[in-house]
């Protein structure tokens, strides 16, 4: 495909790349970066096309970068090393920390939810993003829509924002009702807790987004 040297590619299709090729697996990578499959397939195919040549060489067990998909890659990882190293210059320090955990309901019920009431009379508030889809590796429906119901039950009056990502029952992730969160019970059982936070999906791929976003309208 013809291109000028103006026409530069979205960052999103590198780091897609990157991590496609650290992975061997466009199915890890897309995990790594919380995407599905279909939009990492689709940003390789982007590159793919700018380039006008292969950079991997796929087969049953995953891909492989071919003799030019490694010359890129020894150059991407050498730029994102030097955005690394260089973004403090460009941050400015924030007040405000955010930190993130992930975990199973049995870890947050033998150990973080008794320390709850500490967390909130800190002067820092709580606030949590609940995210079903990370609160399960592998699971069913019946298994995921028990664990997300505990979930929301021991977080009850804290949560700030909902995430809407799903899994398949194999571990990929999955854009909204594709897989086997129950997202009508999540959102009903979030509602009588008295949330009424934004829910908020994101790495969707532009053939993703419309249909994502009457699913999720249907919801609320």
């Amino acid at each position: 495909m013809p291109h000028s040297s103006d026409q530069l590619l979205p960052l999103e299709t590198l780091r897609a790349f990157d991590a496609a090729a650290r992975t061997g697996s466009f199915s890890a990578a897309a995990e790594r970066l919380n995407l599905t499959h279909g939009a990492v397939s689709r940003q390789i195919a982007k590159l793919e096309d700018w380039l006008g040549l292969k950079v991997f060489e796929r087969n049953a067990r995953g891909v492989t970068l071919t003799n030019e998909g490694n010359r890129l890659h020894l150059r991407t990882t050498e730029a994102f090393a030097l955005i690394s190293v260089n973004s403090d210059r460009w941050v400015e320090p924030r007040g405000t920390a955010v930190v993130r955990l992930a975990s199973i309901p049995s870890v947050s019920g033998l150990w973080l939810m008794p320390r709850m009431a500490a967390l909130e009379n800190n002067p820092t508030r709580l606030r949590i993003v609940l995210d079903p889809a990370n609160l399960f590796e592998r699971a069913n429906a019946d298994e995921a829509r028990g664990i997300v119901a505990e979930a929301v039950e021991r977080t009850a009056g804290h949560v700030a924002l909902a995430h809407a990502k799903d899994r398949f029952a194999d571990g990929r992730f999955a854009t909204a009702g594709r897989g086997v969160v129950d997202f009508d019970d999540f959102v009903a059982r979030l509602r009588a807790t008295g949330f009424d936070g934004p829910l908020v999906t994101h790495g969707l791929s532009a053939e993703e987004a419309p249909g994502v976003a009457r699913f999720l309208k249907g919801l609320m």
